[in-house]
């Protein structure tokens, strides 16, 4: 037997069990975690990171290799690893790995040194709210935490373990002790990797016949969660097997097999990386072609000549009368012997006619003189054949064949367990008989004395839907036969509203989480809906009603209980519903220090649109951007003329790199006290460059550039973003916010420009980050580091910081107290650039970064 495709990956040893393994998974914008802390969106896939987001300020970062981060709340990094930590894919038990980084917490704000470590302990069952799932037991401990409040400082070691499911793709749970916020379980899945098993023979057709011995079967394996073994039988033989260690999600099919004469089983049964099992059964035929047999003679085409003259076959001449010899006298001699008479001479035939012409030509007869009678010694008597006896008539044995009375082909039936009775019968001896159900062994039947009869009756516990039934027996020749049952099990279910998550009368920590349940009934779900404290926050309707349907739905409880109702509907009207009642308990948090009122302000605006260097392109609308702020400042916002130092092309000190360190590194240092509030406004260009140090994950050192910068030498002409953390250190003031419209892209159209020798990169915002650390310090930026910050003609502004003026004009103001407030800034500014930019064609988003304690007023509105 010659085969090919899966052929060329089976083996005739038996089967080694293969070492759980997990490839890394890959993930694309929109997929979502449904946790107990949340519905974590992946909003978008920077260089190396993954962001998964909750609303609220609430992100997980996490690798490619899905090491986790950074963990931000309100957005306030509460949790980080700088560089990334690196796991090891695929996944196996015993693997493991070691690093160094930096963490940081809100516990530690400032950088320690620590060992990263993680390994794979194990492969086994976890229970979630969402099931239970298969999972790696990943355990990650740092070491290098400091216990802060001893006269010596000591180390410890804290622990994250972690559990990933190959079959959802993701983690499913944390836990550990110190680890606050990272500990986490799913209570649902959402994954586009749920596509169900599926085996799809495209040849050959089932009851096909064939003349021919050798066929091909051709198709496709197919499963979400991945494939894990393919095999094929052909009349119960095992013909291929193909294991998939890696999960393969789509498998070809392309094999030969020789049939036998008659009727053939072929059986292909699938297994995923869950469990799950699937069959697809073919009975077809060989039916051998009869002999070939000789073709009849081809008569000759009629000649000219004169047809044969036929000539009649002679008969015997009648026999001559007797002649009596004349008397003899007798001689003295004595007596002489008779003397024969001679024959008389026949009579001569006469000569045939000619035949006429036209008229049909008779045959001739010519008779053929007898022979002479001769006189012969008689034959010796043949001695008669001895008498045999018939041989005995053989008795047929009976016939080798499964009967089965139940179940019938094609059944269906509204419960899960039904019978299987049959008898198998052979005149040879029946020595095993093995029942499948869906490509799993549930019976077999041994018998080392063959019986000609073997009775088949066992229970079956039937799954939803489809079920394959194959019956194989063997005789005691090693002949197989196999009978086949296909039966559907429709599941007879009343409306049931099941809530996975949260529990009833659970006490809760986290003011966001998720409810999760599953509504299911036999005639079909019309609608659910899902109500919180008597408010609807989820509706759903089923044009065409499935059977089935899952139910997630972020919510935010209140402090106390909370009344959780999901109500489901089937198409005649019947309701149900289930209720929960959970309680939140808000987190003890010791009372901040009330903030001291602001003393005196202080502002340095700087708008650079005449770049010397002809290699910097120029800006139209910076200097009128950075003259609308200084307007805002010395009006609405009733900052001191003396106090606001503006620097632009038209001013009469210049906006040059001497300059701008004079004025924030030393002019607002000496001036600025602690109770101050100092704002720094920035719009020109900005521009990325290779950094040489390695600090940077992406690789890019950022630059503010000022109007005598050289794009050549950006590091000699330029103000590193990396200098902030130098001005801020020298400030005395407890409140410093930056306003930069300005963006790093390196993209051609907004305010940036590309170094020489610098390719266009992917800029991250981790340098912004990394410089709000300190207390009282917050940046806002006029777009994404990755993004470009647009200036429209119809605005005579950048977009941002028109935006920014008309929110300190009082439009900020959202909830109209008269007062616009630095988050309420942001909130507005925000809001409005992201559309503005989305009308335009742009894709612009301002972004914060740090955090000021308590609410800081900007502007009073109205004030002048």
């Amino acid at each position: 037997m010659v085969l090919t495709g899966l052929a060329l990956l089976a083996s005739s040893l038996p089967a080694v069990a293969q070492k759980p393994r997990a490839e890394r998974p890959t993930y694309t914008v929109g997929e979502k975690w449904l946790r107990a802390d949340g519905e974590y969106e992946l909003i978008r896939i920077e260089k190396d990171l993954y962001i998964f987001s909750a609303g609220a300020g609430r992100e997980i970062h996490l690798t490619k290799d899905l090491a986790l981060v950074r963990v931000l709340r309100g957005g306030k990094v509460e949790w980080e690893l700088s560089p990334s930590p690196k796991l090891g894919w695929p996944l196996e038990v015993g693997k493991w790995g070691m690093g160094s980084s930096n963490w940081y917490t809100i516990e530690y704000p400032q950088s320690i040194p620590i060992t990263f470590m993680w390994k794979v302990e194990a492969y086994e069952d976890v229970d979630v709210g969402a099931g239970r799932f298969k999972a790696f037991r990943i355990v990650q401990a740092i070491e290098g935490d400091p216990i802060i409040g001893t006269h010596e400082r000591q180390h410890r070691r804290r622990e994250l373990v972690t559990w990933y499911a190959p079959e959802t793709r993701q983690f499913v749970k944390a836990e550990g002790p110190d680890v606050g916020a990272l500990s986490f379980e799913v209570v649902a899945i959402s994954s586009p990797a749920t596509a169900p098993l599926q085996v799809a023979l495209s040849t050959p057709k089932d009851q096909e016949r064939f003349p021919f011995d050798e066929i091909v079967v051709t198709g496709r394996v197919t499963a979400g969660k991945g494939v894990a073994r393919v095999t094929v039988t052909l009349n119960g033989q095992e013909v291929s097997r193909q294991e998939e260690p890696t999960g393969k999600k789509d498998l070809a099919l392309n094999l030969r097999i020789n049939l036998k004469e008659g009727r053939n089983v072929l059986v292909v049964a699938a297994a995923d990386s869950g469990g799950e099992t699937r069959q697809e059964v073919r009975t077809i035929f060989h039916d051998r072609p009869p002999p070939a047999q000789e073709p009849p003679p081809v008569a000759s085409a009629p000649t000219a000549t004169p047809p044969p003259v036929a000539v009649a076959k002679p008969t015997a001449p009648p026999a001559p009368a007797p002649v009596t010899p004349p008397a003899r006298e007798p001689s003295k001699a004595g007596p002489q012997p008779p003397v024969a008479e001679p024959t008389p001479a026949p009579e001569k035939a006469p000569e045939p006619e000619a035949p006429k012409v036209g008229a049909p030509s008779a045959p001739t007869v010519v008779p053929k003189p007898a022979p002479p009678p001769v006189s012969a010694p008689a034959a010796p008597a043949e001695p008669e054949p001895p008498k045999v006896s018939p041989p005995p008539a053989v008795t047929a044995l009976p016939p080798f064949q499964i009967t089965l009375s139940t179940p019938r082909d094609q059944a269906r039936v509204d419960r899960e367990s039904i019978a299987l009775a049959g008898l198998v019968s052979s005149g040879k001896g029946v020595s095993r008989v093995v029942v499948t159900l869906n490509g799993v062994e549930v019976s077999r039947l041994e018998e080392r004395a063959a019986q000609r009869t073997l009775a088949v009756n066992l229970p079956l516990k039937l799954r939803e839907g489809e079920n394959t039934l194959v019956v194989t027996a063997t005789d005691s020749d090693g002949t197989t036969q196999q009978e086949i049952r296909t039966v559907h099990y429709e599941k007879v279910l009343p409306l049931t509203v099941a809530i996975r998550y949260p529990e009833d009368r659970a006490r809760v920590a986290e003011e966001a989480s998720v409810v999760a349940a599953a509504v299911s009934s036999s005639k079909g779900v019309a609608r659910v809906s899902v109500t919180l404290n008597g408010v609807e926050v989820f509706q759903q309707s089923e044009p065409t009603p499935r059977k089935s349907v899952a139910v997630t739905v972020p919510v935010t409880f209140r402090e106390g209980p909370n009344a959780i109702v999901v109500s489901a509907s089937e198409p005649d009207g019947t309701v149900r519903q289930e209720i929960r009642t959970v309680f939140y308990d808000r987190p003890k948090v010791a009372a901040a220090p009330p903030v001291p009122a602001v003393r005196d302000r202080w502002a340095v605006v700087v708008g650079v649109g005449a770049y010397e260097s002809p290699g910097i392109p120029r800006l139209r609308y910076a200097i009128p951007d950075a003259e609308a702020i200084y307007q805002v400042l010395t009006g609405p916002a009733g900052v001191k003329k003396e106090n606001v130092l503006l620097l632009t092309d038209r001013t009469e000190r210049k906006p040059t790199l001497r300059n701008l360190r004079w004025a924030l590194g030393t002019l607002l240092a000496r001036r600025a006290k602690k109770d101050d509030l100092v704002i720094v406004f920035f719009a020109g260009h900005g521009a990325p460059e290779v950094d040489p140090r390695g600090i940077e994950r992406d690789g890019l050192a950022k630059y503010l550039v000022p109007i005598d910068a050289d794009p050549d030498d950006l590091y000699a002409t330029a103000l590193p973003m990396d200098e902030f953390q130098t001005i801020f250190g020298r400030l005395e003031a407890e409140r410093v916010v930056v306003f930069l419209d300005t963006c790093y892209s390196g993209a051609a159209g907004g305010r940036t420009f590309v170094a020489q020798k610098t390719r266009a990169p992917n800029v991250d915002d981790l340098f912004l980050e990394r410089l709000t650390r300190s207390k009282g310090r917050a940046i806002i930026t006029a777009s994404r580091p990755a993004e470009v910050s647009l200036e429209l003609p119809e605005l005579g502004h950048g977009i941002f910081t028109y935006y920014l003026v008309r929110g300190l004009q009082g439009a900020g103001d959202l909830n109209r107290d008269g007062i616009v407030s630095l988050q309420e800034l942001y909130e507005y500014v925000e809001q409005q650039v992201t559309q503005k930019s989305r009308a335009v064609g742009g894709n612009q988003h301002p972004m914060m970064k740090g955090e000021l304690e308590g609410v800081l007023p900007l502007v009073k509105v109205g004030q002048r």
